[in-house]
């Protein structure tokens, strides 16, 4: 656990299963929304964006490893999910339905290097190249391979952010996939040599209709109330 004062860990309450549109429908109205209004995510939407994004949705998969709702190369799950929002910047821990605090302050301008920073959740995609099995039992000969690697972490996080597109289709989000400012936020976050931003994906309700609907109210996956023991984000 990473030790930051001033910023506590966040429990989130547990991840919707069921709800939303269909998947056709969610690949119907998928597309780019560079403009999000500032209003803050209701709990239970961030926990079920978080977990439609590259959550545990299954006990056992390869590898000895739990499932995840993306895929990744022998299962390696080698791309960790840092959310910055206006309070602060963490790490999410699917096995825990939580956030780990990493570091206190706004760091949301270093996620966009031209654009709007206002949107209320900022998802940098980190790439943990230990994470890769190098052992007797990896069935992958080229897994080693720094530019096979770099295949494998790249396709992963794609794979992670049309997932974060689908569910922000369905729930009337808007979501926009881009470059960040990789040097800064691997200062700011404290990564290891072996942890490299890839890019960072920005989620919130549409500008345009904040306050007015849909898109500027909680939708269907968070009414806006708060569990016992869940911290207010």
């Amino acid at each position: 656990m990473l030790r930051t004062p001033g910023l506590p860990p966040v429990r989130l309450p547990p991840p919707l299963r069921k709800g939303g549109c269909s998947l056709l429908e969610a690949l119907g109205m998928r597309m780019t929304s560079r403009e999000a209004g500032s209003t803050e995510l209701p709990p239970e939407t961030l926990s079920t964006l978080l977990w439609a994004a590259f959550g545990i949705n299954r006990e056992s998969a390869a590898f000895s490893r739990p499932g995840r709702t993306a895929p990744s190369a022998s299962n390696s799950q080698e791309t960790d999910l840092y959310v910055v929002m206006k309070r602060g910047a963490y790490l999410y821990r699917p096995e825990a339905d939580g956030l780990e605090p990493v570091m206190q302050g706004d760091f949301r301008r270093m996620t966009v290097c031209n654009g709007s920073h206002r949107a209320p959740v900022h998802i940098v995609y980190v790439a943990d190249l230990s994470r890769y099995d190098l052992g007797p039992g990896q069935p992958d000969p080229d897994i080693g391979d720094p530019e096979v690697q770099k295949s494998y972490y790249f396709v992963d996080a794609g794979f992670i952010a049309q997932n974060v597109h689908l569910f922000a289709a369905s729930e009337g989000l808007a979501a926009w996939f881009h470059n960040c400012d990789r040097q800064g936020l691997a200062e700011a976050l404290h990564l290891r040599p072996c942890q490299l931003v890839l890019f960072a994906q920005s989620v919130g309700y549409p500008a345009r209709a904040v306050g007015s609907g849909r898109g500027g109210s909680p939708g269907r996956a968070g009414s806006g109330s708060v569990q016992d023991g869940v911290m207010p984000l």
